[in-house]
């Protein structure tokens, strides 16, 4: 996927304030964050992380970030998303 296109879908995905586009949005966010140390690794340091364990980074942040929340509906969507993601679905217990 070029840039254009993911900035379009990101563009169509990420309005609102809906679960889905919320998780997107802190997907986004995690992987640019990650994405850059990583480069920052291997740049000033000379060693870097493999793939798997960048994508585990990335999904730990998410987990963690979407874990503080309180104000999530809960739906079959938003469930299904969770469990995508191995977040705990006590997240909606709260409500």
């Amino acid at each position: 996927m070029d840039y254009s296109k993911f900035m379009e879908w990101m563009t169509q995905v990420g309005r609102g304030s809906q679960f889905s586009c919320l998780l997107s949005k802190v997907a986004l966010a995690g992987l640019l964050y990650h994405v850059w140390g990583e480069r920052n690794c291997k740049i000033f340091k000379s060693h870097g992380c493999n793939v798997q364990r960048l994508e585990s980074k990335v999904r730990i942040n998410i987990r963690a970030c979407v874990s503080s929340w309180r104000t999530l509906k809960k739906s079959g969507s938003n469930i299904a998303l969770c469990s995508l993601l191995n977040i705990p679905v006590r997240v909606f217990e709260s409500m």
